[in-house]
C-alpha cells in the first residue's frame, strides 16, 4: 500500500489531471497503469499519445475522480463518509476508469443503501436508476428486493407508476409477493394506463405482460367486486 496520494508539490510525479471543477490533480502514470487498464492503454498502449504533462478530464465529477486516485494509491477505500449521490458518481467513474475493486466498493455501499433507504419514493428512483444499464445489475437486484418488502405500501403510491418496465416485470414474475391479487391487479392496470397514451394501449400492454400473471382463484368475493 501507498497511503498517500501525491501533492502539487510532489516533483516525482509525471501526469497532471485537470478536473472539471478548475483544480489540478498530479499523479505517476505507472502506479495508475498498474491498477487500470484504462490507464495502461491511454498511457503506454499503442494508441498512447503524448499528453504533454497533462490530461483534461471531462464527463467525472470532480471529487469522485479525485476519490478514485485516493483508492488506486491505498489499495482500496478510506474512511469515506459519502451519501448516495457520491457513490454514484464514484461508481460512475470506477466504470469509465476500470478499477474494479473500486466498482465492487461501490456496489457493495449502494446495495446496502437500498436496503436501508427509508423513503420509499427514494427507494422507487434509486432502483430506476440502477436497472437502466446492466453494470448496475447487483444494486437493481437489491433494491427490487427491497421493494417486494415494501410492495403493499409501494403499489399504492405514484411512485409505482414511474417504475421502469423491467422492474415491475421482474417484480410481478414472483407468485408469493406480498400484496393480494386484487391490489397486484389494480396495481398492474394502473401502471400499464400511466405508461401509455390511450386505453386500448394500455389494454393491449395488460394482456401482452400481466394477464397471466393473475390468478383469478386467489382474488376473493369483495376484492373482485371492489377493484
Amino acid at each position: 500500500k501507498l497511503h498517500r496520494r501525491p501533492s502539487s508539490t510532489d516533483i516525482t510525479t509525471d501526469i497532471a489531471f485537470k478536473l472539471p471543477d478548475g483544480g489540478t490533480v498530479p499523479a505517476h502514470k505507472l502506479i495508475l497503469a498498474i491498477a487500470s487498464p484504462f490507464f495502461e492503454a491511454q498511457f503506454y498502449g499503442l494508441l498512447a499519445s503524448d499528453h504533454n504533462g497533462s490530461v483534461e478530464i471531462k464527463d467525472v465529477d470532480s471529487n469522485a475522480f479525485r476519490k478514485l486516485l485516493d483508492f488506486i494509491y491505498n489499495s482500496g477505500p478510506l474512511d469515506w463518509d459519502m451519501d448516495s449521490i457520491e457513490y454514484w458518481n464514484l461508481l460512475h467513474a470506477s466504470h469509465m476508469y476500470l478499477v474494479p475493486g473500486l466498482i465492487d466498493h461501490c456496489n457493495d455501499k449502494l446495495s446496502d443503501f437500498m436496503t436501508s433507504l427509508e423513503d420509499n419514493d427514494d427507494l422507487v428512483a434509486h432502483v430506476n436508476k440502477a436497472s437502466q444499464l446492466s453494470i448496475y445489475e447487483d444494486i437493481s437486484k437489491a433494491g427490487i428486493v427491497a421493494i417486494k418488502e415494501r410492495l403493499s405500501s409501494i403499489i399504492h403510491r405514484d411512485a409505482w407508476l414511474t417504475l421502469q418496465e423491467n422492474v415491475v416485470l421482474e417484480l410481478v414474475s414472483d407468485v408469493n409477493l406480498k400484496v393480494t391479487e386484487g391490489e397486484l391487479f389494480t396495481g398492474m392496470v394502473k401502471w400499464c394506463r400511466a405508461n401509455t397514451k390511450t386505453d386500448e394501449e394500455a389494454v393491449e400492454k395488460f394482456q401482452r405482460y400481466f394477464a397471466d400473471k393473475i390468478v383469478e382463484k386467489n382474488i376473493s368475493h369483495t376484492s373482485f367486486l371492489k377493484e
